[in-house]
């Protein structure tokens, strides 16, 4: 169904390259998707807040770049990578 064409692409274009590039959807699932977040919403940007525990979050943030349409980059105020959002923008 349309779930798993959207994880095949995001494992084609998101994940080459990298550890999960020949996961399982299954696996993808898992480890990126079924993770504790707190999400924050307003009118412009959706903020995804992960645990800095996480242990895929480099492979997340590697992902979100890749698929992100615009260009994207971290944040001047990073203090650690705690929490980012889509945009990859930490926020306190």
């Amino acid at each position: 169904g349309l779930a798993y064409v959207l994880l095949e692409q995001i494992r084609r274009r998101g994940l080459y390259g990298t550890r999960l590039a020949r996961a399982y959807v299954g696996t993808i699932r898992l480890k990126l998707l079924r993770i504790g977040a707190v999400i924050v919403r307003n009118t412009r940007r959706v903020v995804f807040m992960l645990s800095g525990s996480c242990p895929y979050q480099d492979l997340f943030r590697l992902a979100v770049q890749r698929l992100s349409p615009i260009p994207t980059s971290p944040s001047p105020d990073i203090l650690n990578l705690t929490c980012f959002s889509m945009l990859v923008q930490c926020s306190g």
